[in-house]
């Protein structure tokens, strides 16, 4: 099951996202994802602060509710197969 948070404005309005992986590679492989499919505005990688069952985490600005959905509609998978599933029907 993907690790996944959001951080909301007072507003309610997302302000960033959080994706935790335990292996480097694969959250390398899903900022690329993210950042060549202008699905984010930045992301960066870093060891884990808000997602701590996790050994890393993407923290990401702009990340719109379509790519969220789909990540959680298909929780039975790693997000590295979600990314490489993405790589393949494209």
């Amino acid at each position: 099951m993907p690790h996944l948070a959001t951080i909301t404005n007072p507003k309610g309005e997302r302000h960033t996202s959080y994706f935790g992986f335990n292996c480097y590679e694969e959250a390398k492989a899903f900022s690329q994802y993210l950042t060549e499919n202008n699905l984010c505005s930045r992301a960066i990688i870093r060891r884990s602060q808000r997602l701590s069952l996790c050994n890393y985490e993407i923290k990401s600005w702009g990340v719109g509710s379509a790519i969220l959905v789909r990540i959680l509609n298909q929780q039975d998978l790693p997000l590295i197969n979600f990314v490489n599933q993405e790589q393949q029907v494209s």
